[in-house]
């Protein structure tokens, strides 16, 4: 039987210290489960702007009159006032020891608390859906670190590593949405673009609306402007030779429809995106082949049925390393 979901009351009523054990049980048990943790901020956020953390204290009020009074000799000094002098110092102290605690635990948990990583494997892709109605769909061998509650960041940042392809959404208050990779930071307002970034090189191909392109080194300074469809950049890291130009946009993003169109390229390449996709190495039996060009459309479903096709259009054999070859060449050495 499927466990009851959490709602806002019972959040709140643990936020207000009136949760049974149980109950901080189960909630506990629900904050780890998939993507609760967004919505247990969430929900904390609203309780704390409906419940301002400041309760006056009638009894530290008069306490603090009393010292006054007796400091002016209106009132006999009272003998237990060193006994709660002496115990209001321990509180303060066990105080100012749990949140260095707290602070301390904060600082080692704060990655896995304020951000979350998506990560693909290979032959895998994978829809990711933020807060503000933005999409990034991630290509295989990929990771991407988003902050959680993005809506709530006066910049929607986030981190990739492989490749993917974003749909950003325009906000009513037009906050950019910056994507971070190892050479390139990609700042947009709403537009949909796709990001490749492995083999030491990051290029990004506009599909439609714009994109401005920086260092991360040096933000404030652009390096590229994309403003029509099909605009791309690239980069290896030297922004000297940064290679700007237009592309047919839609053989960068076939992959999304688990195609591989290429227009010719050397079969090397196709070779080297079949291996980052799969994770596998390909050998040609004819290396020469290699180096010739290629042109087409190849479907990215099923690896043998890649390599079947490659094989027939070019009358020979291309065929995976089994993970055990390697292992028996490295072991004859």
């Amino acid at each position: 039987m499927k466990d009851k979901p959490i709602d806002r009351p019972q959040l709140f009523n643990f936020f207000a210290g009136r949760s049974t054990i149980l109950e901080q049980a189960e909630i506990d048990k629900w904050i780890r489960e998939g993507d609760n943790f967004e919505l247990f901020f969430d929900a904390l956020h609203e309780w704390e702007t409906l419940n301002p953390q400041y309760n006056p204290s009638l009894e530290s009020g008069y306490q603090k009159f009393q010292k006054m009074a007796r400091g002016h000799g209106y009132l006999p000094v009272d003998k237990s006032d060193n006994k709660r002098k002496y115990l209001n110092q321990f509180r303060i102290w066990i105080t100012v020891a749990s949140i260095l605690a707290l602070l301390i635990t904060g600082y080692f948990l704060q990655e896995k608390v304020w951000y979350r990583t998506v990560k693909t494997g290979f032959a895998e892709t994978k829809t990711v859906s933020l807060s503000d109605s933005s999409q990034i769909v991630l290509n295989a061998n990929s990771s991407v670190r988003i902050p959680r509650l993005i809506s709530w960041h006066m910049e929607r940042e986030v981190w990739l590593q492989g490749e993917a392809f974003f749909t950003v959404t325009r906000t009513y208050n037009q906050r950019k949405f910056v994507v971070h990779t190892q050479h390139l930071d990609v700042e947009v307002l709403g537009t949909r673009f796709n990001v490749n970034s492995r083999r030491q090189k990051t290029r990004v191909v506009l599909q439609d609306g714009s994109v401005r392109v920086s260092s991360p080194r040096d933000s404030q300074k652009t390096l590229a402007m994309l403003q029509e469809s099909g605009d791309f950049v690239e980069s290896d890291g030297a922004y000297n030779d940064l290679v700007v130009g237009h592309v047919d946009h839609s053989l960068y993003t076939a992959w999304q429809d688990r195609k591989l169109i290429f227009e010719n390229v050397l079969v090397t390449e196709v070779v080297q995106s079949i291996n980052e996709f799969y994770g596998v190495t390909i050998h040609c039996k004819d290396s020469s082949i290699l180096e010739r060009s290629f042109s087409g459309t190849l479907p990215n479903d099923n690896l043998d049925i890649v390599l079947r096709s490659l094989s027939n259009i070019y009358e020979t054999q291309f065929y995976p390393e089994h993970p055990a070859m390697g292992q028996e060449q490295n072991s004859d050495n």
